[in-house]
Formats: C-alpha cells, structure tokens, sequence
C-alpha cells in the first residue's frame, strides 16, 4: 500500500512538475508583455480625449480594455516615460508580485504545498510574460483578503477582472456584514465612473475559452456559479471557506483562462490569526 502510494505521488509530482515546466518554457519562448497594450493604449485614450472603451477588431485582441476607469487613469503618468522603461518596471513588478503570492504557500514547506506553490507560480509567471496584471491582482488578494483591509482587496480586484467579488460569500456565510457591505459599497465606487463613459465600444463578449459560458451555454453557466457562490456561503464557517471562495470566484469567470486557477493561492497560503475558524 505504501509503495501504491508513493508511486502516486511520484506521477503526480512528475505532472505538477511538467506542467509548470512547460508554462515557463513558453513564457521565455514568448516573452511580449503584449497585454500592457491594452493599458498603454486606454491611457493614451484619455491623454487625447477619445473613448476609453474604444471597439477593438477582434474579441480576443490585446489592445482591449475592459477594467474600471481608475486603473487607465493610473496609466496615464507612465506614457510620459519611454515604453520599453515601463514594459521592464511593469514586468518587474508582476515578478515580484507572482513571489508574493505563492510566498505564504511555499513557506509551508511540505511537498503538497511546493507542488502547489510551482504550478500556480508557473501560471503567474506565464501571465507576467504577457504583462497581465493578474498577478498584481492575485497577491493583494492573497496579502489582503483575510484582513481588515480584506473588502478593498476584493473590490479592487473586482474592479479589475468582476469574477472576484464572489469572494464576498465568505464574508455573507461568516455574517460579517458591515465587510460584505463594505466591499460591495467600495466595488460600486471604483466601478461605478463607467457609467460616465461611452460603452457602446465595449466588448461584452467572453470569446473562445474554457468556462462553462462557453462550452454549455449563459444559463448554466449561472447556475453554476450560483451554486459555487451558494456552496461558498454553507461552508464559510469550516476551514474550507477560502477553498470555496476561491472556486466560487473562478466559477463566475464567463471568460475562465487556465490561470485562473492561480486564484486558489487565496486558500493554500498560512492562516491568519485574525482569520480563526469560528
């Protein structure tokens, strides 16, 4: 039985292992920080007085921008810099962000969370290659969501990519009502300026990609984020309530990427003392 299960740690070690090697071979093999177009080119918008959410020729374009305003206003600064400057701090940043979000995971040093700590790592760094600032967004994620800052950790995140603001079922499930109303009060505040600029350009579809939107259709797709979000609240009470919020948060992804997954570093990092289990 011992030998039966070593010899299923080792397959599943060799796969872990492979998968991640191979996410960080075409990361090097194509390193086009090409998603700080999309930044770039917004921030440029607003220099110049043009919509922020401009029609883009294709759905899966890069140039496309689909954040919060706020963050395109942040851009704004950096186009005074010469480009290839703010492609290598950028990068840079999102380097140091993908060892902040893995860091609480891998200092656990148990081989389960090593092997956790390299996939899900490989993934942010695979992202960090296309300039993404989904790794920016993992880590304050993984830093701030089980604190008191914990609400604008999750709205900006929000703000950012939607999907995150499911992680407000653990906050509903754990009856913490003033940080659930907080994050859903800051999530409106930093979305909300959309409304002020023209949306006609915006790209409301998804595009090819894995989540259930796609492969089955919008309306089990919300079921089944609806069931993720449901299961997130039931359990929010148990250790498991980060593992449920983080899955009810990638289940509500209508465009879910493999890297998505990196999200579940928010349940595999240590415990926080201010986050004792009821």
């Amino acid at each position: 039985m011992q030998r039966a299960a070593r010899l299923g740690i080792g397959a599943v070690s060799l796969l872990v292992l492979g998968a991640a090697l191979y996410l960080l071979v075409d990361a090097l093999r194509d390193w086009s920080a090409s998603d700080i177009d999309a930044y770039w080119s917004a921030a440029m918008r607003l220099r110049s007085g043009e919509p922020l959410y401009a029609f883009s020729y294709s759905v899966g374009a890069h140039d496309i921008y689909r954040y919060a305003p706020w963050f395109a206003f942040a851009w704004v600064p950096l186009t005074y810099l010469p480009r290839a400057a703010v492609t290598v701090g950028w990068t840079a940043i999102l380097l140091a962000a993908t060892g902040a979000a893995i860091w609480p995971t891998l200092r656990q040093r148990s081989w389960s969370t090593t092997l956790v700590s390299i996939l899900l790592g490989s993934m942010l760094v695979w992202t960090s290659a296309k300039g993404n600032v989904h790794a920016l967004m993992v880590a304050e994620l993984v830093h701030g969501v089980r604190h008191r800052s914990g609400p604008l950790a999750v709205a900006l995140a929000a703000s950012l990519k939607a999907a995150p603001i499911a992680l407000v079922a653990v906050y509903l499930g754990r009856r913490e009502w003033a940080r659930a109303a907080w994050t859903v009060a800051l999530t409106v505040a930093l979305t909300g300026p959309m409304l002020l600029f023209d949306l006609s350009g915006y790209e409301r579809n998804p595009g090819l990609n894995a989540s259930v939107y796609y492969v089955l259709g919008p309306g089990l797709w919300l079921v089944a984020a609806a069931a993720a979000f449901a299961t997130a609240i039931v359990l929010a009470r148990t250790r498991w309530r980060w593992v449920t919020g983080a899955v009810a948060a990638i289940a509500a992804f209508p465009r879910l990427l493999s890297y998505d997954a990196s999200l579940l570093l928010i349940a595999t990092g240590h415990r926080d003392a201010r986050d004792p289990t009821p």
